[in-house]
């Protein structure tokens, strides 16, 4: 995560946890009102960059999400904008994930209505869903999956077993073992 952004918690609300507001983005003294919608964009695509949802970097933006999708189709170059900050917040809520696997999130422990401590918690699931994602070779569910991989060879035995006739000439089945290419 890029040193400017806060390390706060991330959640969805771009508009709570990183304020974004047009004392951040001034428009330049003398600049035409036409410059608002930009002004919004960049809202939006802050918002996007911190790892906010569409709906969530709408309402930072102050505008409909149908006006951001719209603005993504006929602007190629807040399209390219939009794909980037996406990849800048999925990089983002990655971080994060990784932080709560590693370093875990403190938890207030109660006693009646007060606090009286707090416990760090670790996500062992969030840091599964990583290894998963980076090694679903080592990592992935040890059931099989449900669709089977065809065994060509077996299958042709199979048929020659029940249809002796084509195993003699070694024709009408339609089924290659493989070797001709």
């Amino acid at each position: 995560m890029p040193a400017s952004y806060s390390k706060a918690t991330l959640n969805g609300r771009c508009d709570r946890l990183y304020p974004i507001t047009d004392r951040n983005l001034r428009m330049p003294s003398g600049t035409s009102k036409d410059f608002a919608p930009r002004a919004a964009k960049n809202r939006f695509l802050k918002c996007l960059e911190r790892g906010g949802s569409v709906a969530a970097a709408a309402k930072a933006a102050g505008v409909a999400r149908s006006t951001c999708y719209d603005w993504r189709q006929r602007d190629a170059m807040f399209s390219r904008e939009w794909e980037r900050a996406v990849e800048t917040g999925t990089d983002a809520l990655e971080d994060e994930a990784v932080r709560r696997s590693y370093e875990g999130v403190d938890k207030p422990v109660f006693r009646g209505s007060e606090i009286i401590g707090h416990v760090r918690e670790y996500s062992d699931a969030m840091l599964m869903f990583l290894l998963k994602a980076r090694r679903p070779e080592t990592f992935r569910d040890s059931k099989k999956s449900k669709t089977t991989e065809l065994d060509l060879k077996g299958i042709r035995n199979e048929l020659f077993r029940k249809f002796p006739a084509s195993a003699a000439t070694g024709e009408g089945s339609g089924v290659s073992d493989g070797a001709d290419g």
